[in-house]
C-alpha cells in the first residue's frame, strides 16, 4: 500500500471483508484505482455488463449499474460491507478526460450511484484535458550551466487537466 502513496490503508485480508484493523480511505481507494487503471486490460473486465459461466448455465450481472446509465463509464469496482456501507470506485472517460470518483459509506446502492454520478458530472462540467500547442513553451534561461537555456517539456504525454475556464483563457491568449 505504501508504494502507491496509500497512507490510510491497512489490509488484513485479501478479500476486503470486515476484519479487525482492516481499513482504507477514499483517497487511498482512488490511488489504488489509478494504479490499476495503468493496466488497460482491467477495463476489459470491469466494463462487462453481463456474462455467463458453465456453458451458459450461470448468468452473471455486474453490480455496477452505472455501466448502463452513465455516458463514458469504464468501470471500476463496487462493494458493500457492513462496516463501510455501499462503496464504489467509478472510472469514466469523455473527450480525452479520464476521471475516478470514489464514494464510501453510502446508505444504499441508489445513493452510492447518485453520489458517484454527481462527482463525475462535476468533474466533466468543470475540467478538461488540454493539449498546449507546439511553440507555446519558451526556453528557460540557465545560470552557471553548460547551455544558456533549456527547452521545457511536459512529462508523461501531451495533455494536462485544467479548469475549463482556464483552458478558454489559454486559447484566447494564443489568438
Amino acid at each position: 500500500a505504501a508504494e502507491l502513496g496509500m497512507t490510510h490503508t491497512r489490509f488484513v485480508n485479501a478479500c476486503g471483508l470486515d476484519a479487525e484493523g482492516h481499513y482504507s480511505s477514499a483517497r487511498d481507494v482512488a490511488a489504488m484505482s489509478l494504479a490499476l487503471l495503468r493496466h488497460p486490460k482491467i477495463l476489459e473486465y470491469s466494463g462487462i455488463w453481463m456474462d455467463t459461466l458453465r456453458g451458459g448455465e450461470t448468468q452473471l450481472t455486474n453490480t455496477n449499474k452505472m455501466l448502463k446509465s452513465y455516458q463514458g463509464l469504464t468501470g471500476l469496482k463496487t462493494g458493500y460491507i457492513s462496516e463501510a456501507g455501499f462503496c464504489i470506485s467509478a472510472s469514466a472517460e469523455r473527450d480525452g478526460l479520464s476521471l475516478v470518483a470514489v464514494v464510501m459509506a453510502a446508505p444504499t446502492k441508489e445513493a452510492r450511484m447518485a453520489d458517484a454520478t454527481a462527482l463525475l458530472n462535476y468533474g466533466f462540467a468543470n475540467f478538461c484535458a488540454y493539449t498546449p500547442p507546439d511553440g507555446l513553451l519558451e526556453p528557460v534561461p540557465v545560470a552557471i550551466g553548460k547551455s544558456g537555456s533549456v527547452m521545457p517539456r511536459m512529462e508523461g504525454g501531451g495533455s494536462i487537466i485544467v479548469e475549463k475556464t482556464e483552458a478558454e483563457g489559454l486559447e484566447t491568449r494564443l489568438d
